[in-house]
């Protein structure tokens, strides 16, 4: 049975490069005409860092301009994303962003951002899947449903849980 994915799933399973929403149109004609900074929220040797680094140098050949990839780890990624958001709208800082961009709005109150107006999806860049595991034993000790997937889900459902 093929299944098309939904908004959801896809949201969970994208690595997008996003970058300030407008850019500037004087000098548009010549960009880029210097580096761009890729910035990674996140520290070195993840998926989004690896990811990064291996489209990096594509992007160098292509855009003719050398694509720094700069790790800005911590605060579960909002110091990094809040530096390409509150930096200068010229395109030469993107950012390498995961689905924490859309869920930090629904995680947290209080951001120094607005992913929806601050951030425009450039490239979709990869498709990762997300597996939810837990062990058997665990589950027994605490007697949690959690033995198989139907269990999990219907435990999810219950509206005593």
């Amino acid at each position: 049975m093929h299944r098309r994915p939904t908004c959801t799933a896809i949201a969970s399973l994208v690595l997008a490069l996003a970058c300030s929403l407008s850019i500037e149109r004087a000098g548009a004609q010549d960009f880029p005409n210097r580096a761009i900074r890729m910035i990674v929220p996140y520290g070195p040797g993840g998926i989004t860092d690896i990811t990064a680094r291996v489209i990096a140098p594509g992007m160098t050949e292509d855009l003719g301009q050398q694509v720094i990839v700069e790790n800005r780890a911590g605060g579960a990624a909002i110091p990094g994303m809040d530096l390409v958001a509150k930096s200068k709208p010229d395109g030469y800082t993107i950012l390498a962003a995961t689905t924490a961009l859309a869920a930090q709005p629904i995680l947290f109150r209080k951001l120094p951002y607005q992913a929806d107006k601050d951030f425009a999806p450039v490239s979709l860049v990869i498709l990762a899947p997300t597996v939810l595991a837990w062990t058997s034993s665990a589950a027994r000790r605490r007697r949690w449903p959690l033995t198989s997937r139907p269990n999990w889900i219907a435990g999810r459902r219950s509206p005593n849980r």
